[in-house]
């Protein structure tokens, strides 16, 4: 379908005589826009019942609290002390083992970091390929427009200046940012990449007798470049320590 169609633009974009056997303008123009899927890796995310604090299907709690400016930390979370007593929790004071703070593997949300569990809901998305595995494919958006113009004049059988100008502006939004090991597996961090380019070209070619031919040419050429950039907003959240 690609192949076929490029007759018809190609014929639409004929070159315009503005002065007969005198000036001739060529004008073209290439838009470019791509939607297409990228598949991320398998990624592992907590259960559903891990996100409500409850890890009893995985091995026992081992280690202890060791200090008390944690233990402090942990009991003044609002209700984290009272709803770890209500399921037989031991007091929360350095020197206990996290397995008697928390029996059967199961930490109630109340004692959840409130930034840390913030993130999870907004960034960590429940798993959809087994019981603890994500995977998905989020549009990858590729945008360019290329026009280009060429003047031909004609001053005399010897004298044929040329004017030609070339622009190119494109930009790939990447769903998962892949530069310098940036971004992640999982939506929400990507990057942008851009370049802007233009060319100006400025020639002359004149005869001078029956055997030489002369061309002077002046070329322009400058780039600018977007540098992978990730916007990633975060909501302001009070936290309780």
């Amino acid at each position: 379908m690609g192949i076929r169609s490029f007759p018809d633009k190609i014929s639409r974009l004929a070159p315009s005589t503005l002065r007969k056997d005198r000036t001739v303008v060529f004008l073209s123009a290439e838009a470019r826009l791509i939607r297409h899927g990228i598949s991320s890796d398998l990624v592992t995310v907590p259960t559903a019942a891990e996100r409500g604090g409850d890890f009893s299907a995985g091995a026992a709690f081992t280690g202890t609290l060791q200090d008390q400016f944690p233990a402090t930390s942990l009991a003044a979370r609002p209700g984290c002390a009272q709803a770890a007593a209500a399921r037989g929790g031991a007091a929360i004071q350095a020197g206990t083992a996290w397995a008697a703070i928390f029996p059967g593997n199961r930490i109630p949300p109340q004692c959840f970091d409130a930034t840390a569990a913030g993130l999870l809901q907004q960034f960590v998305p429940l798993p959809n390929n087994g019981a603890n595995t994500y995977q998905s494919a989020p549009v990858q958006r590729e945008n360019a427009f290329q026009p280009t113009a060429r003047i031909d004049q004609t001053v005399n059988p010897s004298n044929l200046p040329t004017f030609y100008y070339y622009f190119d502006d494109s930009t790939t939004q990447q769903p998962f940012s892949t530069f310098e090991a940036g971004g992640a597996s999982l939506p929400g961090f990507g990057a942008t990449y851009g370049t802007r380019a233009q060319m100006f070209n400025l020639a002359n070619t004149s005869s001078i007798g029956a055997s030489i031919v002369n061309q002077a040419r002046f070329s322009y050429f400058r780039e600018g470049c977007i540098w992978p950039s990730t916007r990633l907003h975060l909501p302001s959240r009070r936290t309780s320590a």
